[in-house]
């Protein structure tokens, strides 16, 4: 419940919960929800204060001092004379509109993952695939035939991007709407020792893990990191923005790579650890988690990507 909403954030939350319904835990959903929407606030609230003293204190190398940050960095509305375009045309708007276009790729692929998982629980009885999971695949396979038909050049980033933000800004909205606070309120020990936790856990990881491992610019790849783990990746790149503005650091790259080796794992966490925990194997679960933590710590530090001596 945690990992799902801290760093996955509403969608990941929400396929997780739905993932733990199917096994017949209908509270996780609304649990789930509001560990994410609790991870959004801390990314926001934490993260400016964070940015705010560590500039101050000089650890930022591509601002000076918070109060010097644009304008539109600090309050979020955009000058005229520094607004840009959102994407290009790639379809003519005769045929389809572009923005349909792109819209329509994204509800292809959710559809498909969708039936995929309806019939997977049609075939066999207590197999519960998520379809986040499902439609994750889907949309690999469907971006590797476009590549190879060499089609992938009408698809743009930019208004990707956008479908993309829009669909997460709508999943939040309902996301938050769909809590049901007398849950939270029967759980409520519990959820906020697991949320104080949280918060030690990602403070700490900011501030002392980065600079283990981000031995220069660890402020800006820790304060994305910050903001990753706390409220999904954007948050991550909303923070990395203020701090980085023009993206110097090369922290997105580095994530591009790193996102690699993690994506299959994301996907597997979120279809198995429901059946691991709700059939009394979380103790199993547990064990397997810390040994390949610690795994890859071991293989980290042999590699000279660990230094125990931190940064200043």
């Amino acid at each position: 419940i945690l990992a799902a909403g801290f760093v996955g954030g509403h969608g990941t939350a929400a396929a997780l919960g739905d993932a733990f319904a199917q096994q017949g835990w209908e509270e996780a959903t609304s649990l789930a929800m509001t560990s994410a929407t609790l991870g959004a606030i801390l990314a926001i609230g934490v993260g400016l204060a964070l940015i705010r003293k560590s500039a101050n204190e000089g650890y930022a190398n591509y601002i000076s001092r918070f109060d010097e940050l644009p304008e539109e960095l600090r309050t979020g509305l955009i000058p005229e004379d520094k607004r840009e375009w959102g994407g290009k045309d790639t379809v003519s708007a005769i045929s389809i509109d572009p923005l349909v276009f792109h819209m329509a790729l994204v509800v292809f692929v959710t559809m498909i993952g969708y039936y995929l998982s309806q019939f997977g629980e049609s075939l066999y009885e207590g197999l519960a695939i998520p379809a986040f999971s499902l439609a994750f695949l889907v949309g690999l396979v469907l971006s590797l035939l476009l590549q190879a038909g060499d089609m992938d050049k009408y698809i743009d980033k930019s208004v990707m991007a956008k479908v993309s933000g829009s669909a997460t800004d709508v999943l939040v909205a309902f996301g938050i709407a769909s809590i049901n606070l007398t849950v939270v309120a029967q759980n409520l020990v519990p959820f906020l020792i697991l949320m104080a936790f949280g918060i030690l856990f990602t403070y700490t990881f900011y501030r002392v893990v980065s600079q283990y491992y981000f031995q220069e610019q660890w402020f800006e790849k820790g304060i994305f990191t910050f903001g990753w783990i706390t409220g999904a990746v954007a948050m991550g790149i909303a923070l990395l923005r203020i701090v980085d503005p023009k993206l110097e650091s090369g922290t997105l790259e580095d994530y591009g790579l790193a996102y690699i080796p993690i994506a299959p794992v994301e996907i597997a966490l979120i279809t198995f650890a429901p059946l691991f925990i709700l059939n009394g194997q979380h103790w199993l679960f547990t064990v397997i988690t810390i040994a390949l933590s610690v795994a890859i710590i071991i293989f980290s530090y042999t590699r000279g990507w660990l230094h125990f001596k931190r940064n200043a």
